[in-house]
């Protein structure tokens, strides 16, 4: 049975038929602190609704007993309630795909639970980065994907949960005007990203550029 279903999900993701993969986040919430029982219960299962109808959307079936299409695995939702009536924080809650789920199969899920942290203060600086801007400018385009890049891995390090594989945010706009000053330099510059607001473990890291001088001594 094991292999054949390896086949039949090798065979469903060449053929565009995976609808959600192993451990992908179908959706997220932020719980507060101190919910009762019910409060707790009914938070799981709007939670579950969302994830059933967002399910449906992307090609995965119902059980045709219970007309639901996303299912929690094992003891996995009672192990979560349990955990969010005791916590005194706030819990970030993703559910994820416990499994590859083919076209016209239900999800089969669970929970995961962090306490959503603060990371970092608005207005921090967070990231500092010397960059050498050619002559020609041709690398500008480069520089900047670096810094995205490091700032994503920086938030990882420092716990900040990814969401559809990316953390850090910067603004189109800001990304525009740093660019746009690069393109006037051809020398050494620094770099600042300062958080934009409070940065939590849930994410995301919304940071704006800054270049700090022209040149670095």
């Amino acid at each position: 049975l094991e292999l054949r279903r390896t086949q039949e999900t090798i065979v469903a993701i060449r053929q565009g038929e995976i609808v959600f993969q192993e451990d992908e986040e179908m959706l997220r919430g932020l719980a507060p602190a101190g919910l009762a029982r019910g409060e707790a219960e009914n938070y799981l299962l709007t939670l579950l609704q969302r994830a059933d109808e967002l399910a449906l959307r992307r090609g995965a079936g119902q059980d045709s007993s219970s007309q639901r299409a996303v299912f929690v695995m094992g003891d996995n939702f009672d192990q979560t309630l349990e955990k969010l009536i005791l916590s005194q924080n706030q819990m970030v809650i993703r559910l994820v795909s416990a499994l590859n789920t083919l076209k016209g199969e239900p999800v089969i899920t669970r929970f995961l639970l962090d306490d959503n942290k603060k990371i970092f203060d608005a207005g921090q600086l967070i990231y500092q980065k010397e960059v050498s801007v050619d002559s020609d400018q041709s690398n500008v385009e480069q520089i900047l994907t670096e810094i995205l890049s490091e700032l994503n891995t920086l938030g990882v390090k420092q716990g900040i949960i990814p969401q559809r594989g990316r953390i850090g945010l910067v603004s189109a706009l800001n990304l525009t005007d740093v660019s746009r000053q690069l393109s006037q330099l051809s020398d050494q510059v620094l770099i600042n990203a300062i958080a934009e607001n409070d940065i939590y473990t849930i994410g995301p890291l919304r940071v704006r550029l800054e270049i700090v001088k022209d040149k670095v001594p």
